[in-house]
């Protein structure tokens, strides 16, 4: 029977056919995805549950952050956000969904959103399987303990130095002595230089040149490009399609962009000098043994350059953006430092530690101004299905933190959105009348939580302090009058990473 049907099938007859396919296939694909699909009993929007297409169109264009916090305000802590995601915004999600408990591992990655890069080794940030990143991780923490980051103070104290005394220079270039200062680049030039120090041996002397070179240029702008790439994973054709389309140019480009990195590696390991950097104690494991490959050495140097300064970069501009916006923050701020500190050869990562409202502001900068507002950290739930928050969630399933909504929920804090320090402070802890005390500070996480938190929080915590603590003790820093000097932190996109406005602030060295 069916060999005498396709006999007589003609061409014209398979074209309507096929036709008929394609345009009852999505129309039943969003039927089904609405009323039979296992999330369909989750609340969210229509339009968001019926396909991934407004997920992808509110990702491009900057505003997944605030358009996700606005459904999470409208239908609770979970929202169905695409046919097979669901979004969470609540402080248990942290344990539920990013931490191993018992026998009960922590969810694990999906090569949608975190797959390996074509014919380049892995780095820890994209290793799918949860053996292999915890074999990695063991390798890669002796450059990342708090030992290793006091050993790695003299590199980091060097170039804050060096951010000092060039700002001090365009203060002094000027008639009344005061500069207004794009702190966006600065901080970019003074984080991304630590970061290249200490993953190649050798920065790329930003500070000096005071511009952006081509390689560092491509990381700080490729952002959105990254974001765009990782939604269209989901639709494997039309990444199929994308990646066909990439113009010889642009590939070129990313393959200079990659020697580079091996090229200064190889460069650095040739010196065979013992020096506190990541190369020198990624070497050697904990043990004294074998460390990372050399394609693992390649790939994690590469990537540490994004995670390393972009963030750092990012939390220090949302942070003092903050402070200028609260004048009797910051002078309380500045009072702390320098009544702590009679010269600035005393203000040492150890120290800092020791400044409750310093690391009051980091925390609450930390909070309100999360370079990374719309990202979900997605996982996938094993094929049995999990629990999150209460909610049975079947198997194969995208869920995540969002980070914004979790972290700044008006169910969750007092003032929710405003900038207070205070809400960090020790004595609130111990203090049932404060109106912060019951604010659930567990629910900030902006290093994450679990096997796969952020193995660079100490190095990034200490780099920050002394950077926030070296400005204010150094200058008086009030607003520029430019437009620049105006900017909204909430008012910015975000590609991934919060897309940065230039940011102006006006400088003055202080007098003592």
């Amino acid at each position: 029977m069916a060999v005498y049907f396709l006999e007589n099938l003609n061409a014209i007859d398979v074209l309507k056919t096929v036709g008929i396919g394609l345009i009852l296939y999505p129309i039943l694909t969003v039927i089904y995805n609405i009323t039979l699909h296992p999330l369909s009993r989750f609340p969210g929007p229509l339009l968001w549950g019926c396909s991934r297409l407004r997920y992808m169109y509110s990702s491009w264009s900057g505003w997944l952050h605030s358009d996700v916090a606005a459904l999470h305000e409208k239908y609770g802590n979970v929202v169905r956000v695409a046919p097979n995601e669901l979004s969470f915004a609540d402080p248990r999600v942290w344990e539920d969904i990013y931490s191993n408990r018992g026998s009960s591992p922590a969810f694990p990655k999906s090569p949608v959103w975190h797959g390996s890069t074509p014919g380049k080794p892995d780095s820890l940030a994209n290793l799918i399987s949860s053996k292999r990143h915890a074999a990695m991780r063991r390798k890669m923490e002796p450059g990342f303990t708090e030992r290793a980051v006091g050993q790695q103070e003299e590199i980091v104290q060097g170039f804050v130095g060096l951010l000092m005394q060039k700002l001090k220079g365009k203060c002094e270039e000027s008639d009344d002595g005061s500069a207004a200062v794009d702190v966006v680049k600065w901080f970019t030039f003074v984080t991304m230089d630590i970061i290249t120090d200490l993953s190649f041996g050798e920065s790329f002397h930003l500070l000096e040149k005071e511009e952006l070179d081509d390689w560092v240029g491509v990381v700080v702008n490729s952002m959105r490009v990254f974001t765009i790439m990782a939604t269209l994973r989901n639709y494997p054709w039309l990444n199929w399609l994308l990646q066909k389309l990439i113009p010889a140019s642009a590939r070129r480009k990313a393959d200079w962009h990659w020697h580079t990195v091996m090229q200064k590696v190889d460069q650095r390991l040739a010196e065979d000098t013992r020096r506190p950097d990541f190369l020198s104690l990624w070497q050697r494991d904990d043990k004294g043994g074998d460390g990372l490959e050399k394609g693992h050495v390649y790939a994690n140097a590469f990537i540490m350059t994004v995670a390393g300064s972009e963030t750092s970069a990012g939390t220090l501009t949302g942070t003092l953006n903050k402070l200028l916006k609260h004048p009797e923050i910051l002078e309380r701020l500045t009072k702390e430092v320098r009544s702590r500190f009679a010269h600035e050869t005393e203000i040492t990562f150890a120290a800092l530690k020791e400044l409750p409202y310093l690391n009051a502001v980091m925390s609450e900068g930390l909070r309100v101004c999360s370079v990374v507002p719309g990202l979900t950290l997605p996982r996938i739930t094993p094929p049995s299905g999990g629990i999150v928050c209460g909610y049975r969630v079947p198997g194969n399933i995208f869920v995540g933190v969002h980070v914004h909504s979790t972290m700044t929920g008006s169910r969750y804090f007092f003032e929710s959105t405003e900038f207070r320090p205070e809400r960090w402070l020790a004595e609130v802890n111990q203090d049932p009348s404060s109106p912060y005390f019951h604010d659930q500070r567990n629910g900030v996480q902006p290093f994450g939580i679990g096997p796969r938190s952020c193995i660079g929080k100490p190095l990034a915590l200490a780099e920050m302090r002394l950077i926030l603590a070296r400005l204010v003790w150094t200058f008086d820093i009030g607003q520029a009058e430019s437009e620049a000097g105006k900017v909204v932190w909430e008012d910015q996109r975000a590609f991934t990473v919060i897309d940065k406005k230039p940011f102006e602030v006006r400088l003055r060295p202080r007098v003592q």
